[in-house]
């Protein structure tokens, strides 16, 4: 319902009279392009890449037709914001260009061109961005309530297991000289159950909650605009250390993010030693160490699960932040 009313909140916009200084009245070859284009907005959640190519290809034709009324560019804000938020980035791209190609075209003198055109890309690009922002917060929103489940999952598959490792443990103890075939059974329950107890602890640290998804990561805080670089190797790593090490870079991250100040840009390095993982998140930033809070002691708290620690402290004397962590291989 909600897309239906901006549909027809949109089409009733390109119906109110307008005075423009430049370009063709509206008329009805006008009206028929921009309804299309409107209508289609209705249908934007169900054919993204439909809706798109029809809102930014009309919106070209009305440029390089000459037609320039202020609401005209609404249907394919629309159309980009939603190609964006659905990660549709080669699609939104592609609507982009087509919707500027016919501004080229316009029938007025060059300085007019390049200013509606420099105007569009600017308005229409900040749709993109808005997609892509809304995307990304959505995407972090997910991982939060993933890890909520693994945490609870771990906790109760753990202790049960453990439960029972002990248990058989203690009846092996009490029982002493017992029958070889009981003995050999409770040690099989005692073994399976600690087993059991790493392959949870394992399997609740998902892929994208991992170094592998580091990329997907970054791009996102390129996208939200600052600046990043990557450094190092970090090696295949223990199912518990990759989680946590892709966890602490993406609180530090996003620290940086809230607190640096413009202009700041960030750098990650990783360092594989024999026996821990190192990493050092680094910013030229002017938000300084006031900014620790909750999500720093959570990365402590992570970093102190696996027997290892994070420190923060200026990076420079003038400027900036450093995040280090240590994260011990061994500890399972």
């Amino acid at each position: 319902m909600g897309d239906v009313l901006l549909a027809a909140g949109l089409a009733l916009a390109g119906l109110l009279p307008m005075d423009q200084p430049f370009g063709r009245d509206p008329d009805t070859l006008f009206y028929a392009l921009y309804l299309a284009g409107a209508a289609a907005v209705a249908l934007r959640r169900r054919f993204p890449a439909a809706v798109l190519v029809l809102t930014c290809g009309s919106l070209g034709l009305l440029l390089g037709l000459g037609y320039l009324p202020g609401l005209i560019m609404g249907p394919a804000l629309a159309g980009l914001y939603t190609a964006a938020v659905r990660g549709m980035r080669l699609w939104a791209a592609a609507g982009l260009a087509s919707a500027l190609v016919g501004a080229a075209f316009l029938p007025e003198d060059l300085v007019v061109r390049a200013i509606f055109t420099l105007t569009w890309a600017g308005m229409l690009g900040c749709a993109v961005l808005a997609g892509e922002f809304v995307r990304a917060r959505a995407r972090a929103a997910e991982h939060d309530e993933r890890l909520r489940i693994a945490r609870e999952l771990h906790d109760v598959l753990g202790h049960g297991m453990a439960a029972i490792a002990v248990q058989s443990a203690t009846a092996l103890h009490l029982l002493g000289d017992v029958h070889p075939e009981v003995r050999q059974a409770l040690q099989a329950i005692r073994d399976t159950s600690k087993q059991a107890m790493g392959r949870v602890r394992d399997s609740v640290f998902q892929e994208g909650e991992s170094l592998a998804g580091i990329d997907d990561l970054l791009g996102a805080v390129r996208q939200a605009g600052l600046p990043v670089e990557v450094t190092g190797s970090p090696g295949e790593l223990p199912p518990q250390v990759d989680h946590a090490a892709y966890r602490i870079i993406q609180e530090a991250l996003t620290n940086t993010l809230r607190h640096a100040g413009p202009g700041a840009s960030a750098g990650v390095r990783l360092e594989r030693t024999p026996r821990a993982l190192l990493i050092d998140v680094t910013d030229d930033g002017t938000g300084g160490l006031g900014r620790a809070g909750s999500g720093i002691e959570g990365m402590k708290a992570r970093a102190r699960a696996l027997g290892g620690h994070v420190k923060v402290r200026a990076a420079t004397e003038q400027t900036g932040v450093k995040v280090s962590a240590r994260l011990p291989l061994g500890r399972r």
